[in-house]
């Protein structure tokens, strides 16, 4: 975990580095989250690349780490257990409960403790959107609602390179091949009820990647249309566009922000003995084994055993009761 942001209203930004070896890119992945001081199991998460949403040319935005390192971020919204407790641990308060009101900013909030967050990643479903697109449908439509919009800050950069791969503006008949490949319309349509939720996605994420992605390349113009609906906002400003609310609004969205040292960062492994190769042969075989010898000994114990003194029992009774 390299960066934690606070957004206004309460939802979070965690940016995690990960090594160009371990970066697997794929349209629809997730990653599973591990805070051992907020809950013994881990959570899955979508998530997405920052430096396919920030430039143009994949490098990042000022501020990301070493070029060495990638940058993955999750966008979550604090409402179950697990994800309430991890916004206490990045952003603790100094008020009485300790809980504090995420929906403001924190002025008064002491620098955290940094946390240990491992990232379980990455993980791929089984349906390929981007095939299925450029395969099956002309138009596409997409429906997005808060931190829902996570898994399509992920498709979109993947179906724009899809698109632009496989368009050859070379080709003799430019015009009629960028017409036929891939879909032509696709319409985001994305519901958000908090406005610095949607000012933060915008301003950081959505408004560079459709200007400086799509908008500038000829295989993609004019292909993407995003519709932003600010669901909080009363039916004068609402019924107006949701850029242009956005466009002039001077903050972002941000609330705070925690920044970590990316060259403390440090692979999570496992104990080196748990790595051996017999190991990993033996002791999978060793409990297996114990296993069904504990099991057998438990049923001889208490099924066979029993059985055998309930029915000598009844046995030896006969005599008393005929007698």
């Amino acid at each position: 975990l390299v960066e934690a942001n606070l957004i206004q209203g309460g939802s979070i930004d965690l940016i995690f580095a990960v090594k160009p070896e371990d970066y697997h890119r794929h349209e629809s992945r997730f990653a599973k989250i591990y805070c051992p001081s907020v809950s013994p199991l881990s959570h899955p998460f979508s998530i997405f690349s920052r430096q396919d949403m920030t430039d143009s040319n994949g490098a990042g935005r000022n501020g990301d780490p070493p070029s060495q390192l990638k940058t993955v971020s999750i966008i979550l919204k604090p409402t179950g257990p697990f994800t309430k407790g991890l916004a206490k641990v990045l952003f603790p308060t100094e008020d009485e409960t300790g809980v504090g009101d995420l929906s403001e900013p924190l002025v008064h909030g002491r620098l955290p403790l940094s946390p240990m967050i491992q990232l379980d990643s990455f993980y791929a479903a089984s349906f390929d959107w981007v095939d299925h697109a450029m395969s099956s449908h002309d138009e596409i439509l997409l429906i997005a609602g808060g931190a829902g919009i996570v898994p399509f800050l992920e498709f979109l950069p993947s179906l724009q390179q899809r698109i632009k791969s496989d368009t050859s503006t070379d080709a003799p008949d430019s015009e009629a091949l960028l017409e036929s490949t891939g879909p032509k319309r696709i319409n985001l349509h994305w519901y958000c009820r908090e406005v610095g939720l949607a000012s933060y996605v915008w301003h950081n994420y959505l408004r560079d990647h459709t200007q400086q992605r799509w908008e500038k390349n000829q295989a993609t113009q004019s292909r993407l249309k995003i519709h932003l609906h600010l669901t909080s906002l009363n039916d004068s400003i609402s019924s107006s566009s949701g850029e242009e609310v956005l466009s002039g609004l001077d903050n972002s969205g941000l609330c705070q922000k925690q920044t970590y040292d990316p060259d403390t960062i440090r692979p999570a492994q496992d104990a080196r003995f748990t790595q051996s190769r017999w190991l990993g042969l033996i002791l999978p075989g060793s409990l297996m084994v114990t296993g069904i010898v504990l099991h057998w000994w438990w049923y001889k114990q208490y099924i066979l055993d029993d059985k055998f003194r309930h029915d000598n029992l009844i046995i030896r009774s006969h005599s008393i009761i005929f007698t």
